[in-house]
């Protein structure tokens, strides 16, 4: 197998749509505005983007909405550095993976965190994080439909069945808390809009890539819009193993995602989020390097595509969640209420030091489950001024055995930790002119951590 494949990677993708209907037709306007009558003719809780013609030369400009502050705005009035990416921008990039967008945001640096898969490092204005361990939390914030990441591991999302993604750069405080000193991202995901419709994407290629991303959505009864996601990516690995003669990093992983969304009443409109993955991709192993005669660094072993183990090395993680999001109009004000639960499940043995040799290697087993509660209450009346306001409260646990091989077999520990976090946040603008706005905003946080090691 020729290891420098991935230099040369071809890639043939296929699209076919089947019964496909465009994703935001000008015949819907009603059946959204039916469904929430504070909703916008595209989408009932979220705006997306369209498209709008200027004035100047016959330029087509983008009339972009999005809810970085909480509340559905323009982007260019967002009083913040914004980049929003929507779903055929990302299309368009062949973006598959978070971790793609760092070729078009600026100030922002996102890798695979070190010994993880599906781990992610990302560092936003030089500040993030890299340590995966649950004891450490991220400098960035990572968010699902409003709902908070708080872990590393799981974390390197693919992309499939989106919409959008916001990445905030910069302290995010007020509306996000403490673990967003760096900026903020949010991961947007399509909603049903009872049009009937069924998309398939597959992209082939050489190193035994298979991927598939299926989409299909539906209107049932007379209000219940109802949409599912399917994504699979397959890879074969492109790391030689000398000391076993076989290729290693590659990649598996199965997802599923669905949506229902349905009025419940004159005024409140209910969404449920499901989804659910599964990544046996294998362990990840390091590449020995060392320093040449001139300070380069170097392949230690003749190349950056061998290497050596000791070990079989594995990785499983298992990631699942739900998210119940209800929004009301109350005419001067619209209240949203988000009711999440999370798990994650991994568990890896990896060698870090690229030998044959025990001189670092890794095993832990974390089990995560996190729990979390959100109200918003945003401001609708017109005026210079508006205002959002929310109430925050999370559980989390985390149970970790870990074990560090350093030159021979360590011991194992067994990690613990609860974790209880609640805000209370107000942010208001005032708008004196078109090109003036006056921003304050106060947050409130408290958190308590219980912490063992056995």
């Amino acid at each position: 197998m020729n290891t420098n494949a991935s230099r040369n990677l071809l890639t043939m993708s296929i699209l076919a749509a089947l019964l496909a209907s465009p994703a935001y037709a000008q015949g819907n306007g009603g059946a959204a505005a039916a469904n929430d009558p504070g909703a916008s003719a595209q989408s009932p809780t979220e705006a997306s983007s369209t498209d709008q013609a200027g004035t100047n030369n016959g330029v087509k400009l983008q009339n972009v909405t999005v809810t970085a502050q909480r509340r559905k705005e323009l982007v260019e009035k967002v009083p913040m550095s914004i980049t929003t990416l929507d779903n055929a921008q990302l299309q368009s990039m062949n973006a598959t993976r978070v971790d793609d967008m760092k070729f078009v945001v600026p100030n922002i640096v996102i890798e695979q965190n070190t010994a993880l898969n599906s781990g992610m490092k990302v560092f936003m204005r030089g500040v993030g994080q890299d340590d995966s361990i649950f004891t450490a939390d991220p400098g960035v914030a990572l968010y699902i439909n409003d709902v908070y990441i708080p872990r590393a591991n799981g974390a390197l999302l693919s992309l499939y069945d989106i919409e959008r993604i916001e990445v905030l750069r910069g302290p995010q405080g007020t509306l996000y808390g403490r673990n967003a000193t760096g900026g903020a991202i949010r991961y947007i995901t399509r909603k049903p809009d009872g049009e009937e419709s069924l998309t398939l994407e597959t992209t082939l290629g050489d190193l035994g890539r298979r991927d598939l991303r299926l989409n299909y959505s539906t209107r049932i009864g007379k209000d219940i819009d109802v949409s599912a996601a399917v994504m699979s990516s397959n890879r074969a690995g492109y790391i030689h193993d000398l000391t076993d003669d076989r290729m290693v990093n590659n990649s598996h992983i199965n997802a599923i995602r669905t949506t229902f969304t349905m009025p419940v009443g004159d005024s409140t409109y209910a969404t449920l989020n499901l989804d659910y993955l599964r990544d046996t991709s294998g362990a990840t192993f390091a590449v020995p390097v060392k320093f040449d005669a001139n300070g380069k660094v170097v392949p230690a072993l003749g190349n950056f595509y061998e290497t050596r183990s000791e070990m079989p090395g594995y990785n499983f993680l298992r990631q699942f969640g739900a998210a119940f999001t209800t929004d009301t109009d109350f005419g001067a004000f619209s209240l949203r209420n988000i009711l999440s639960a999370r798990g994650m499940d991994n568990e890896l043995h990896e060698d870090l030091d690229g030998t044959e040799r025990v001189r670092y290697g890794l095993y832990q087993n974390q089990k995560e489950r996190a729990y979390s509660y959100e109200a918003q209450l945003s401001s609708q009346l017109s005026g210079p001024f508006s205002w959002v306001g929310g109430f925050y409260a999370s559980r989390e646990t985390n149970s970790q055995p870990t074990r560090n091989d350093i030159f021979v077999t360590g011991a194992t520990n067994y990690i613990s930790q609860q974790d209880h976090a609640y805000a209370l946040y107000w942010q208001g603008n005032y708008a004196f002119t078109d090109r003036l706005k006056l921003t304050a905003g106060v947050r409130y946080s408290t958190e308590k951590k219980d912490f063992q090691v056995v």
